[in-house]
């Protein structure tokens, strides 16, 4: 399928093996605000590259030292480790 940008699907594979699409929809997942604290802020750069910029010139930066955890309740949480 040609899916583009952020984008969340169920599904499940049958017992014949078959895939079945339970839902699709186009917005952030449950880790989007753990994985911008981590420097993953793919959303930022789905917009820049909408309007025209070379994601070249916009970097990943992760520090594999930097422990996090998300806890879910009412908001996210985040923890530095």
């Amino acid at each position: 399928l040609p899916f583009y940008g952020h984008i969340i699907l169920q599904a499940f594979i049958d017992a014949s093996g078959a895939v079945q699409l339970i839902e699709c929809n186009s917005r952030f997942g449950g880790a989007s605000g753990l994985s911008i604290e981590a420097g993953l802020d793919s959303f930022y750069w789905f917009l820049l590259e909408a309007q025209g910029a070379d994601l070249r010139d916009y970097s990943f930066l992760y520090d594999p030292t930097r422990r996090l955890r998300q806890v879910r309740h009412s908001q996210d949480l985040i923890q530095v480790l």
